[in-house]
């Protein structure tokens, strides 16, 4: 008997790309609609390499209802990753932030159950669907995802950005005094959360979860370039600036709820995970020179 066919929103990201390799691994027919808007700016719109090639990629924007509904057909299960990231950037582009985040999620709903995480309004969206509609929702609210096949931003995914600059021998700039903290929580981490939500969904249906590394898993800016300094052999040249608007000096996600739910657990730490990101990241920084 055939498995379930999985929809995966921005299914050919970062994350989205690691979940339909899980997905696919278990046996799943999985499908991604994504708008393929690149990484780094300027790049052009094409299937990332690193997207299987068993995963049927429908291109478009979850803002579309036509897209949406093409998306939709034959799907059983929805995990809702598309959205606009990035803290700062969205103080300067509010109108674009609030209508794929919450519009893109509100167009979603209108057609089928979703399954997954959004941001601000749209969590509060989807659970209010969920409990007026009863439908089997749950919303993840992630905090510094990394790994692999992510090409991070000083905006969005720092880890990654951290390690670019490194290995193109660049400064790295930091805002503040360096000694901010975040909870990490590594990209094969956060999938097996996804897959166990679902497996367990009767357990965690209408309800919200803080999802990240935990007390367990924290970092400083310096800590991490104490790691690169490390991995490299040299530390990074730093530039410092002044504190940015929003900042936090200091955040760590409290899992414990659904840790109680599920008995999920992160398994990779910090220095494990900044390895394998490195890794990732010097093998295809050489491929982008070689095929430049």
């Amino acid at each position: 008997m055939a498995k379930s066919r999985v929809l995966i929103t921005g299914g050919a990201g970062f994350i989205g790309s690691h979940l339909a390799d899980e997905l696919l691994e278990r046996g799943y027919a999985v499908r991604a609609l994504d708008a393929l808007i690149p990484q780094v700016h300027g790049a052009e719109r094409r299937r990332p390499s690193y997207l299987a090639a068993d995963v049927e990629l429908i291109e478009g924007d979850v803002r579309d209802p036509e897209a949406v509904r093409r998306a939709l057909r034959g799907v059983e299960v929805v995990y809702h990753l598309a959205a606009r990231v990035g803290v700062g950037q969205s103080m300067y582009d509010v109108a674009e932030y609030t209508s794929v985040n919450n519009l893109g999620t509100a167009v979603l709903l209108e057609f089928r159950t979703p399954y997954g995480c959004a941001t601000g309004a749209a969590d509060q969206c989807v659970l209010d669907y969920a409990h007026s509609f009863r439908i089997p929702a749950v919303v993840f609210r992630m905090s510094c995802i990394y790994g692999p096949r992510q090409l991070g931003t000083e905006d969005q995914g720092w880890l990654a950005h951290f390690l670019i600059r490194a290995i193109a021998g660049a400064p790295i700039t930091i805002y503040g005094d360096g000694r901010q903290v975040r909870d990490v929580l590594f990209v094969d981490d956060l999938v097996a959360a996804l897959v166990r939500a679902w497996a367990q969904i009767d357990l965690v249906r209408g309800r919200a979860f803080n999802i990240g590394g935990g007390p367990t898993n924290t970092l400083s800016l310096f800590e991490l370039l104490d790691m690169i300094e490390q991995l490299r052999g040299e530390r990074p040249a730093v530039e410092f600036e002044p504190w940015r608007e929003g900042d936090q000096r200091y955040y760590v996600s409290d899992t414990r709820a659904f840790s109680a739910a599920t008995g999920w657990q992160p398994r990779v730490g910090p220095r494990a995970g900044v390895e394998a990101l490195h890794g990732w990241l010097a093998e295809h920084t050489a491929q982008e020179v070689h095929h430049g």
